[in-house]
């Protein structure tokens, strides 16, 4: 197709106008079915587009020709090369169903490390052991999942599960909680969020991201550093309804914490501080009153059983006897204290049981056992007196919590010593009804 433009000429002495046509040639569609990376351009009508070269050109003047004279340049022909050059990737097309079965196995493989928390090297040894424990699988036999593609995998799950995370942050209401690690080499705060699941029909919660702070750990970089965690995924800051982090200063404080800047941005923003904190905080100063500490209470029974396989056994008899489970004795650190407790108040009877059931023992019978008496040196220290004379009639009548309150196994005043053994004391303390 051609269009057709007018030219003026003019003469400068009888200025005589002469019209002359002149045709420019447009694209056509033949063009892509002789030349298949020939394309039309978004330049205009008098423009094609190379698939393989990523450039447009004019084919105003000469049309097909033009076409033709830009396939037969050089670069052109080195890009058909380079094309022809490379293969095809295979999952690009149409898979089989063995190869699905292979990638089925590596996902649910990949998925099995994740969920188990196993490191990611473990991978490397996978397929060997697959292939010899399944030699008749076809599936096994062409698994082929080590750390590289397993890492791979792993990187396209957390991007698939966040792209369906921020989705529905953007369309519904969630609230953020954060708070700084204790690691030293770098200020890490993960970006904790909750929201409604309507998949699930209960409110979850998910990690978002974890960024690195750089810089000061101030209440500004902290919500900045929130705030662009929610900026670059393009979720608006009215989603967010609440806040919640630990009650330091640097982060609820009215002056310059980070849930102040935070409000700044979000006016309506519900600032919570952290609950399990307060509890704790609270449990620790009511902790601080009780009569003896319970951890030293629990270290101690677990010394008590441990070094003495005929305790065990002994145990394990009164578990049954008790109707109780039969469970081992394990150390347990600071923070499993409370699995701990309860596991003790489940079998404190059986632990009675045990230690009443070996009279040889000088802990069997605190009626055997007598305080040594005081010097005179250390007959000042009245509060030592009452706690020892008390120790000594605890059988008879019940001892006010508070003469226990800073109980030690062994005290020492003068030239004399009021001890007691672990056992001993153990028994004392699971004794009393108002201990347990």
């Amino acid at each position: 197709m051609r269009l057709k433009q007018q030219v003026r000429f003019h003469t400068s002495s009888n200025m005589v106008e002469k019209k002359v046509t002149k045709y420019l040639t447009v694209y056509n569609k033949a063009y892509s079915d002789k030349f298949p990376c020939i394309l039309t351009s978004k330049k205009g009508d008098h423009f094609a587009f190379c698939s393989l070269c990523r450039s447009d050109f004019a084919v105003s003047h000469g049309g097909r020709w033009d076409v033709v004279k830009h396939i037969q340049t050089k670069k052109h022909q080195d890009n058909v090369r380079c094309v022809d050059a490379n293969k095809k990737l295979s999952f690009c097309g149409s898979a089989s169903r063995q190869e699905e079965s292979v990638t089925n196995a590596e996902c649910l493989f990949t998925c099995f490390v994740l969920e188990h928390n196993l490191p990611v090297s473990c991978s490397d040894h996978a397929g060997l052991l697959f292939r010899k424990m399944f030699p008749d699988s076809a599936i096994a036999q062409q698994f082929g999942c080590a750390r590289t593609k397993t890492s791979a995998i792993i990187s396209e799950m957390v991007k698939t599960e966040e792209e369906k995370l921020v989705q529905t942050l953007k369309n519904g209401a969630f609230s953020v909680a954060t708070y700084g690690s204790n690691d030293s080499d770098s200020k890490l705060y993960p970006v904790v969020v909750s929201y409604y699941s309507s998949e699930e029909g209960k409110v979850e919660s998910s990690v978002l991201c974890v960024p690195v702070l750089s810089g000061d750990s101030t209440g500004v970089n902290i919500a900045a550093l929130v705030i662009q965690s929610l900026r670059s995924r393009n979720i608006k800051l009215q989603n967010c309804i609440s806040f919640s982090t630990d009650n330091a200063p640097v982060m609820i404080g009215l002056k310059n914490g980070a849930a102040t800047h935070l409000k700044k941005e979000m006016p309506n923003l519900f600032v919570a501080g952290c609950a399990c904190h307060l509890i704790n905080l609270a449990a620790e100063k009511a902790a601080a009153t009780l009569p003896c500490k319970v951890d030293e209470i629990l270290v101690d029974i677990y010394f008590y059983l441990e070094k003495s396989a005929k305790r065990k056994d002994k145990l394990k008899e009164f578990q049954v006897l008790h109707d109780t489970d039969v469970k081992k004795n394990v150390k347990t650190c600071l923070h499993s204290l409370a699995l701990a407790r309860e596991m003790f108040v489940k079998n404190a009877a059986t632990v009675v049981e045990v230690k009443s059931s070996r009279p040889h023992e000088k802990s069997g019978q605190l009626d055997s056992y007598r305080i040594p008496k005081m010097s005179k040196a250390a007959s000042s220290d009245s509060q030592t007196s009452v706690k020892c004379s008390s120790l000594k009639r605890s059988s008879e009548s019940p001892v006010p919590d508070s003469k226990l309150t800073k109980f030690h196994p062994a005290q020492k005043s003068g030239n004399s010593s009021c001890n007691l053994s672990r056992e001993e004391r153990l028994l004392m303390f699971l004794t009393r009804q108002l201990n347990k």
